[in-house]
């Protein structure tokens, strides 16, 4: 009996190492599997492109919304209206104005829409603009009907000076020229470089 006995202790030995062995192989055979075997279809399905919904992209505020922008002088203005609704021309200086250098004449649609002395071509001769800024690189003194601009201080190297309409240019309409004269040359009077 004994050695009956002795042949069943090995053969549940046997049995327990068997299942260690069995257990062991099942928990490497697990850990492969999650870290290579897995990992490789996780690592497919997020490389596969995800639907893209059409948002519009962000709108980048353009710095000068607001200004009207004299590009060829390198400086803008802030206007409390819309700038479109503002109309401006390059003029030729008299030959025989030697302190000022270049102008530009300023108006507004709705008094151009006035007729008369407001628009170009006219059959009065000339046309009146609601206001003028001037640059030169010389700074001036003792101006009469001419306002400084920046403090008599130059901007990119010129000195600006800005005068108002002295009449109307036409019989209709006085309080809208007077009310866009005074809009464009206050916002004359602060000029930024551009």
């Amino acid at each position: 009996m004994i050695k009956t006995s002795s042949k069943q202790t090995g053969s549940t030995h046997v049995v327990i190492i068997i299942i260690l062995v069995i257990a062991l192989v099942a928990t490497l055979g697990l850990v492969f599997w999650q870290n290579f075997i897995n990992k490789k279809s996780a690592d497919t399905s997020s490389n596969q492109k995800k639907p893209t919904t059409n948002q519009p992209a962000e709108k980048v505020k353009d710095p000068n919304e607001g200004y009207l922008v004299l590009k060829d002088w390198n400086i803008k203005f802030k206007l409390p209206t819309d700038t479109t609704a503002i109309t401006y021309y390059k003029k030729q200086v008299e030959a025989n104005n030697k302190d000022i250098e270049e102008d530009y004449e300023f108006s507004t649609k709705r008094v151009e829409a006035l007729g008369g002395q407001c628009i170009e071509p006219n059959n009065m001769g000339s046309v009146i603009r609601l206001a003028v800024l001037s640059r030169t690189k010389v700074k001036l003194e003792n101006l009469v009907s001419t306002s400084v601009v920046n403090n008599n201080e130059p901007i990119a190297g010129y000195y600006y000076y800005a005068s108002g309409a002295q009449s109307i240019c036409a019989d209709e309409g006085t309080s809208i020229q007077q009310q866009d004269r005074n809009m464009i040359f206050n916002a004359l009077l602060g000029p930024v470089a551009y």
